[in-house]
């Protein structure tokens, strides 16, 4: 049989998968399927002003990231959409290009002192594409008019529960708590698996406002581990023929699989500060934690740094910038290691009475890969992102 580079690598990604329960008798350990390239940005305006979720105060995205900010003077309703696109990996193969439809929605109120909300968000999605590998054999080495592919797709879904109380214009403190539904689904060659795991999530947030300028804020996320076991009815398994004759090398039996999947979430804490500078422009600043060596020996915790700014040029209309940095948790050789930088722009723009459209784009402007194993991309690994923000509030 012919072999394309492709196609190695999907020889190499088949025994990946059974060295990690996808193969009866071989490691029973769970599969992590969690990893930090592939979480949702959620927060169209706060992204758009390099990341920084934590101390803006009426922060539309507030119930996924910081309670505290939240604030429905009326009933408001609001909602998401996101476009990522498609990012070189590994040798071939290509992660993100999907569509987030939503990213998140909320409806939100306020009853005295106290501000509620009900939200969705897409918290995390990987799609994987190991693209395409000809089939060809010993008589049609050219092929056979036949393809092979492989995807993976692991989505979590956020049901969040959010409320704030504010105690007067300069503090305020906020609780979400939900549920993340975890769900994956696998295709290799003819083989497809399925699953899904539930965990509860709890967000706590503080807001506060010392002086009449400057704004600061703070959340910590805790989130539950999801074990769950997909399920296959056609994983194929090879078994050696022993008979004296030896007449089949081998036969192929079709039997029902049994490994996990583990979904394991790093505590996660923001501090930020909003500083408004003059009447038309603001500076934004953030540090953001993630415990990922909890989960891990393989892992190390990240601190990351977001600032942006906030400019006022019509009262209708708001524009933003921002810069920020992802770094890797992985610190075994075995893997590979991608640290990112990311530029940021959007605005707001007020188009009717109660209307607002938000817009904005994350793109990746650099990135720094290490593996001693693994192929990296030859052009680069970048993630770039667009999404798109509206929002209703009623009279």
């Amino acid at each position: 049989m012919q072999r394309s580079f492709r196609h190695t690598v999907f020889v190499l990604l088949l025994s990946l998968l059974s060295s990690t329960g996808y193969s009866q008798g071989l490691s029973r350990y769970p599969f992590d399927i969690i990893d930090h390239l592939s979480f949702s940005r959620i927060g169209a305006a706060e992204w758009a002003s390099g990341g920084v979720r934590s101390a803006e105060a009426g922060s539309l995205s507030a119930p996924f990231n910081n309670p505290a900010l939240l604030r429905a003077p009326s009933p408001t309703l609001y909602a998401e959409f996101g476009k990522r696109s498609e990012a070189a990996y590994i040798a071939d193969l290509t992660i993100d290009g999907q569509y987030l439809l939503p990213s998140f929605g909320q409806i939100s109120v306020s009853t005295g002192n106290f501000h509620w909300a009900l939200a969705y968000a897409s918290q995390y999605d990987r799609a994987y594409d190991y693209g395409e590998v000809k089939v060809t054999t010993v008589q049609q080495p050219e092929g056979t008019e036949e393809v092979w592919n492989a995807m993976q797709r692991i989505r979590v879904h956020a049901a969040i529960a959010s409320a704030s109380f504010v105690l007067d214009d300069g503090l305020s403190i906020g609780l979400s708590t939900g549920m993340n539904i975890v769900s994956s689904y696998d295709e290799i060659f003819t083989v497809s698996a399925t699953g899904h795991g539930t965990g509860l999530f709890m967000i706590a947030g503080l807001y506060g406002k010392p002086f009449a300028t400057v704004h600061l804020g703070g959340s910590l996320r805790l989130s539950e581990n999801v074990l769950f076991s997909p399920v296959s009815d056609n994983l194929p398994r090879s078994i050696t023929d022993t008979s004296n004759d030896g007449n089949n090398a081998v036969i192929r039996a079709f039997e029902p699989y049994d490994w996990q999947y583990s979904a394991r979430f790093p505590v996660t804490a923001q501090a930020g500060c909003v500083w408004e500078v003059t009447e038309v422009m603001s500076l934004m600043a953030e540090i953001e934690m993630e415990g990922w060596s909890e989960l891990s020996v393989t892992y190390e915790s990240t601190v990351d740094v977001h600032v942006g700014v906030l400019l006022k040029p019509h009262p209708l209309l708001y524009l933003r910038g921002g810069y920020f940095t992802e770094s890797s948790p992985q610190k075994s050789p075995t893997a590979m290691r991608i640290d990112q930088r990311f530029m940021t722009a959007g605005f707001e723009w007020t188009a009717l009475s109660g209307v607002v459209i938000t817009g904005s784009a994350v793109r990746s402007v650099w990135s720094g890969i290490r593996s001693y194993y693994l192929i990296p991309p030859k052009e680069g690994f970048y993630q770039h992102l667009y999404q798109l923000g509206l929002q209703y509030r009623l009279p």
